[in-house]
């Protein structure tokens, strides 16, 4: 399999044809709302849907957006296309 580097961090990875801005797994666990609050990311069901929870709520508080920032970088998240979450940096 084919390796790229996570546009944000540089780190190394699998390159997913599918989403070709996507971040790596370790920056995901550090994605923000626009204020800081970090998000921790889900499927909705098993089969499909993206929903995302404010990490310091413990699942009580959900966030209603697909955008979060990852060091000042806009990114979006959505359900992948054969389950989990992808996020993707945006592009210009």
């Amino acid at each position: 399999m084919e390796m790229t580097l996570c546009p944000i961090c540089q780190s190394s990875m699998f390159n997913n044809a599918s989403y070709p801005n996507e971040i790596c797994k370790k920056c995901i666990g550090r994605a923000t709302d626009g204020h800081g609050r970090y998000l921790k990311f889900y499927n909705r069901t098993i089969s499909d849907g993206y929903i995302a929870f404010y990490a310091d709520a413990d699942g009580r508080e959900e966030y209603h957006s697909n955008i979060c920032y990852v060091s000042k970088r806009k990114c979006i998240a959505k359900a992948a296309r054969f389950g989990g979450i992808v996020v993707e940096i945006e592009r210009k």
